[in-house]
């Protein structure tokens, strides 16, 4: 009895047995589409695909597995339980005799289907209700794939041979993976249809080797919705074609197999492909409720032709339920499998599966006010992250398999390998710039050494506060040298966060350092290695700055926030160059331009989404436009300011999918200078004088080429994503994408502010409408880009070029 109890944990751990396979015609050696597989005895089994292929993940009652299919003699296959084994059955055809029957029919049965499906999509939509709460239990696993024996033999994997004890099989590709990553997250999920909203409370949550409650909100449900009726459905941004899309039957070919009961429900069977090669389609099985014509079930998995970026394979399945009448998702699953090289056995890549279990469903209850007056879209419950197992086995709506329960074990043993640290350091000093020695980093390192004509070599040396050090105060600071002209430089300053979510900051900033003036934040900066490196032509247009800046950022909630800035300043020119202001009838030579101005600045996004870090904070994105509002104030006299101004500047920008032809995403900004003041302080058109193209500045356009109190500019952006390229082999199979891009700006100056300061020699007013267009090709990470520029307009004076090849670095999807 005593070895028996030890044993239960053991059995209660079932072991799945995955099966992949292929059914074909013994004769021909063709592929039989839609032959039924299925456990002797039993009713657990699935259908073949158009292609005869099929797979199943269960834990079986059988040792016997059957291939059927109309007009063949049914194969039986041994099956070992408790592994993957891979099938491939050859039916023998049977002949018979049948008498002559004659159906017709007024209209392929399958129109009418589809159209009773589309009639009711909107009242079978899960988000069609005044009022929506449910439980979420959500399960989030990434693991590395092809873990052959070549890789579990590499040399600098011996000290982690520990982990090779979980490796397991898919029944996706076949590919072996080792599981890596596991989360659990259990929250209740409040929707309103009007105004749309949505909120989740996260009850508890755990990973395998964090403890963080920032990361807690990413891992929660609303990050990762699938609704299949939606005419698109959306995959690392890419527009995916429904199989109940509105123009479905101009998409797909579908076939009804059957009749088949879904629990207690009755359902038609559907299986669905693509019409045409290399869209953006799925292909598999529709079990669609035979009176309601809502989606039952929907298997599905990406086209094998479908070229997206590092993406090998998608497949998902979601499954849906009457509650109270109501048809809502009951669980979803989805598996990507990630790597550069496409269809590979060999080279290790990813796998990310995220699966969800809908419960506890209740209808038109409008919940407590404090639920949709929350500031954030994601609360926390307190300890959050701190549960114990004992939670966990009474809330997980189904049991880990043995390789989930080791994860967090297997992950806790790696951690104490010291060469585990030395690899975890190195990808983040590759991923944030920064070293890490406990409870200080030092970097960005690419800023340590860099050229530039007035400093000519240049040492910098700096760092900033590690989280080990505190999770709400940050340090920062650095000092630089010039061998050229031989000064001293630095800066320095701190954050400290008042509150996360939503956030509330306030910091400090000292600078006594070289900065081009007009130059965007998003750009590369001056000191960083690669400019140093890749530059069309040498920049001496810079100014020596001293100042100092105070900031409080206070976010209203998710989306909403405003920024107040006191910033003061002292512009010096060096290398040579003057500031010379309007004295009477001439112009007087000045040391220093002195400002202090202060800002506020309102930014909002509708339904922004972010990874919120400790200090920093990733944007997700938001669907729909994002308007910012920048208003400063020069103030005269304080702090022996020589200036009085008042600048705005409003900007728009989005990012939007245009159907299945790719994405674009678009930026419109204007501003206008109030006040006459020299040069250096007027409205700077973003130039760039290295040979990395810019997304938000004008690659053709040099620094301080255009000046003005009052502009107005575009700038557009279309990726294609191999819409073209696709259909070329090579092209494809190397996974170009195709851009194109355009920018434009128009401004004017004030007689005044032309006539107050003297003007660089190379310095023009913007007369006419200044554009660039041009052409790119990037690689499928979309972080390497080459692009073809071509300047439309170039006011005929000597300094302009017209045409330029630049190397874009957009690190991002």
């Amino acid at each position: 009895m005593l070895l028996l109890l030890l044993l239960i944990p053991l059995f209660s751990l079932a072991q799945l047995t995955k099966i992949m396979g292929v059914v074909k015609d013994a004769h021909s050696k063709e592929p039989i589409p839609f032959a039924n597989v299925y456990f002797k005895n039993t009713t657990i089994g699935v259908s073949a695909g158009f292609d005869g292929e099929f797979s199943l993940e269960v834990d079986i009652p059988s040792d016997t597995l059957v291939a059927s299919s109309l007009g063949f003699h049914n194969d039986y296959k041994r099956i070992k339980k408790g592994s993957f084994q891979k099938l491939e059955y050859f039916l023998e055809p049977s002949e018979f005799s049948l008498n002559e029957v004659e159906i017709f029919a007024e209209s392929d049965p399958m129109v009418i289907l589809f159209n009773k499906i589309i009639n009711h999509k909107e009242e079978n939509n899960p988000k069609e209700y005044e009022f929506l709460e449910y439980r979420l239990y959500n399960k989030v696993q990434v693991d590395a794939n092809n873990v052959n024996d070549r890789f579990q033999k590499n040399r600098l994997l011996k000290k982690f041979q520990v982990v090779f004890n979980y490796i397991d099989t898919s029944t996706v590709n076949g590919k072996a993976y080792l599981p890596l990553f596991l989360t659990e997250t259990v929250s209740r999920v409040y929707r309103r249809a009007s105004p749309s909203s949505t909120r989740e409370v996260i009850l508890g949550s755990q990973m395998s080797g964090f403890e963080n409650e920032s990361l807690s909100q990413f891992m929660g449900g609303l990050y990762q919705e699938v609704n299949v009726y939606d005419n698109y459905i959306s995959i690392f941004d890419k527009n995916f074609i429904s199989p109940i899309s509105n123009n479905g039957r101009s998409t797909y070919d579908y076939i009804i197999l059957d009749t088949t009961m879904m629990g207690s429900k009755s359902c038609f069977h559907l299986m669905f492909k693509p019409k045409r090669k290399q869209e953006l389609t799925f292909v598999g099985e529709l079990w669609i409720h035979d009176t309601t014509f809502a989606v039952a079930r929907v298997d599905m998995k990406a086209a094998v032709d479908a070229n997206i970026n590092y993406i090998n394979d998608i497949a998902m399945s979601l499954e849906y339920d009457l509650v109270e009448d109501k048809w809502v998702l009951s669980k979803d699953k989805i598996v990507l499998d990630l790597n550069i090289i496409e269809n590979t056995m060999k080279v290790p890549g990813f796998y990310t599966s995220r699966t969800s279990y809908y419960s506890d469903f209740k209808f038109n209850q409008q919940p407590a006010d404090s639920i949709f007056s929350s500031p954030v879209h994601v609360l926390l419950t307190d300890r959050v992250d701190q549960k114990d197992e004992s939670y966990w086995s009474q809330n997980r709506d189904v049991p880990l398999t043995r390789n989930q329960q080791g994860i967090y074990e297997m992950v806790d043993s790696v951690k104490s390998i010291p060469l585990f640290r030395t690899y975890v350091d190195v990808m983040y000093m590759l991923t944030s710039g920064y070293l890490k020695w406990e409870k200080f980093e030092f970097g960005p390192t690419y800023k340590t050494i860099s050229y530039n004509t007035i400093e000519g070599f240049r040492m910098r040396l700096g760092g900033r506060t590690s989280n080990d050090f505190s999770t709400r105060l940050m340090l920062h600071g650095y000092a630089a040298y010039g061998f050229r002209d031989e000064q001293i430089k630095g800066g320095g300053g701190f954050l400290y966060m008042i509150k996360k979510n939503p956030y509330r900051k306030v910091g400090a900033d000292f600078k006594y350092d070289l900065e081009q003036l007009g130059q965007r934040s998003t750009s590369f900066s001056e000191d960083n290695f690669l400019t140093s490196i890749f530059r069309r032509s040498p920049n001496d247009k810079q100014s020596l700055v001293e100042g100092y800046k105070l900031f409080y950022d206070h976010e209203w909630f998710n989306g909403f926030n405003t920024k107040l800035t006191f910033n003061q300043r002292k512009m010096y020119p060096v290398g040579g160059a003057t500031f010379e202001i309007k004295d009477g009838d001439g112009y007087a030579e000045v040391a220093a331009i002195k400002t202090s101005e202060i800002s506020v600045k309102v930014r909002f996004a509708y339904q922004e989404r972010f990874l919120m870090g400790e200090f920093e904070r990733v944007s997700l994105g938001t669907k729909y436009p994002i308007f910012e509002l920048n208003a400063t104030y020069g103030i005269p006299g304080l702090f022996a300011s020589n200036q009085e101004y008042f600048r705005m500047i409003f900007q728009t920008k989005q990012w939007f999918n245009v159907g299945s032809i790719g994405w674009s995403k678009y930026v419109i900004e204007g501003g206008k200078l109030w006040g006459t003041v020299p040069y250096p302080l007027l409205e700077v058109a973003p130039g760039n004088q290295t040979l990395i193209s810019d997304q938000y500045a004008y690659n053709l356009m040099n620094y301080y080429e255009f000046i003005n109190d009052e502009y107005v500019s575009i700038f557009y952006t279309h990726h294609f994503d191999g819409l073209f390229f696709n259909h070329i082999p090579l092209l494809r199979k190397l996974k170009w994408r195709e851009v194109i891009h355009a920018k434009g700006i128009i401004g004017n100056i004030s007689e005044a502010n032309a006539e107050f300061s003297v003007f660089p020699s190379y310095s023009y007013s913007l007369t006419r409408p200044y554009y660039e267009m041009g052409v790119g090709i990037e690689n499928i990470f979309k972080i390497a880009r080459v692009d073809f520029i071509w300047r439309m307009n170039h006011f005929d004076h000597p300094n302009a070029q017209k045409f330029g090849i630049f190397f874009a670095l957009e690190f991002s999807f």
